[in-house]
């Protein structure tokens, strides 16, 4: 029980900084998504991109912030191609 506040209270703290999963740009009509798959010291986060817009996007750019003392990113920027 004491895991579930904390990590809600966590995902509250997410929102309220501007980082959730709706993209940052007022123009870009975005909504993303992250799964983690694996546990320990190694894993990978799936990301899920949906254009919620009525317009394709193209060459969106992709940021992953973390804290580089703790992990490892081998791309923390990437661009996605074309949403439809």
């Amino acid at each position: 029980c004491k895991l579930r506040l904390t990590t809600a209270r966590a995902y509250v703290k997410v929102l309220e900084n501007g980082q959730g999963p709706i993209s940052a740009a007022n123009n870009l009509p975005l909504h993303l998504d992250a799964q983690v798959q694996g546990l320990g010291p190694c894993f990978k986060i799936k990301l899920a991109v949906k254009n919620t817009g009525i317009r394709a996007v193209h060459s969106i750019p992709i940021t992953v912030v973390f804290d580089s003392k703790l992990y490892h990113v081998p791309r923390p920027l990437f661009r996605i191609a074309t949403l439809v």
